[in-house]
C-alpha cells in the first residue's frame, strides 16, 4: 500500500516536544502504508496518545486556537471505533 504517514522521529517529537494529547490524519493509518512494524502507533499508543485515522478537510482548520470534539460509537471490548469530529473555532 502507498501512502504518507508518521514515521518514529515525528510521533516521538509530537509526544516529547508538542506534548500532543492526539494526532489526526487524512490517510487510512497513522503509519505510511509501506510500515511492517508501526512504529508511530506503538510510540502514541505508549504515550496515550489518542490516533484519529481518515479525518477529511483537516486543512481547513487552523494550526492552533480551537476545540477538537471526538465523539466514538460504543463498541463493546473494543480498542478503536469510527468516529465524528466536530471542532469549535475561536
Amino acid at each position: 500500500m502507498n501512502f504518507p504517514g508518521f514515521d518514529a522521529s515525528a510521533a516521538i517529537l509530537l509526544t516529547t516536544e508538542r506534548q500532543a494529547n492526539g494526532v489526526g490524519i487524512d490517510a487510512i493509518s497513522i503509519d505510511a502504508g509501506s510500515a511492517t512494524t508501526f512504529p508511530a502507533h506503538k510510540i502514541f499508543a505508549k504515550r496515550g496518545v489518542y490516533m484519529i485515522e481518515n479525518v477529511a478537510n483537516l486543512h481547513l482548520l487552523p494550526p492552533k486556537g480551537f476545540r477538537m470534539f471526538v465523539v466514538p460509537f460504543k463498541v463493546d471490548a473494543g480498542t478503536g471505533s469510527p468516529t465524528r469530529l466536530i471542532a469549535q473555532l475561536p
